[in-house]
């Protein structure tokens, strides 16, 4: 695994690339030192607006990634994943991951966060599972957690998150037969019907438009006994 990380090394993989390792003396494995970014977790309302969507987008090119690798991550979560300038993700904190020789591969054990981490994980890992496809719910379930923060939906990502954290691991779509140009291609939707106090605001406006039209309307005269009628 950790041979996989020092090729990490170009940006647009979105992993954040090896600055200092060493082994801990408890037998936990090598630890990963990283840059000061900020985590998912404490992003603002104000990111999430802004670059909501290319944040979901970078971080299935990230997932993508590493499972072109064969690497399933196997902890990923908002603590996990880091914006850095330019609103640049990264997938943070590979301790648990492990490197498969097949995509199909299993494994047993439990690995990840609890409420992050994929039905048949939380089950019974000890009767084994596919970590490419526990990565993949987990994946879905923080593709959720963002785009509950949008102030827009966008069906699409809707409908891709509800595959991605299907109950059967067979029936989630690996990332690499996602065309993500396809799926970031139409813009995110708002609400069609508008507030209710938008309609109030309208309402009264009209009211006042056409009381003044009809105060507007001049005088109509009748010679008839020198009489004006209004």
């Amino acid at each position: 695994m950790h041979s996989f990380l020092l090729e990490c090394k170009l940006s647009e993989n979105r992993i954040v690339p090896i600055l200092e390792s060493f082994t801990c003396p408890c037998g936990l494995g090598k630890l990963i030192a990283m840059r000061e970014d900020l985590v998912l977790r404490d992003a603002t309302a104000k990111l999430f607006k802004t670059a909501g969507d290319s944040l979901i987008r970078q971080l299935l090119e990230g997932v993508r990634f590493i499972h072109r690798n064969l690497v399933a991550h196997l902890d990923i979560k908002p603590d996990n994943i880091v914006i850095g300038a330019n609103n640049q993700l990264r997938i943070i904190d590979f301790s648990v991951s492990v490197r498969v020789p097949l995509l199909e591969s299993r494994i047993k054990g439990y690995q990840g966060t609890k409420g992050w981490v994929a039905p048949e994980v939380e089950g019974n890992p000890d009767a084994g599972y596919q970590p490419i496809r526990a990565d993949l719910w987990s994946t879905g379930r923080v593709i959720r957690h963002l785009a509950k923060h949008l102030p827009a939906r966008h069906s699409e990502i809707e409908s891709l998150t509800d595959r991605l954290q299907d109950p059967e691991p067979q029936q989630r779509p690996l990332l690499s037969t996602i065309n993500l140009d396809t799926l970031f291609r139409r813009p995110f939707l708002y609400p069609e019907n508008p507030p209710l106090k938008a309609k109030r605001k309208l309402g009264v406006n009209a009211q006042r438009n056409k009381e003044v039209k009809r105060t507007c309307v001049p005088p109509r005269r009748s010679m008839r006994h020198g009489t004006a009628t209004f």
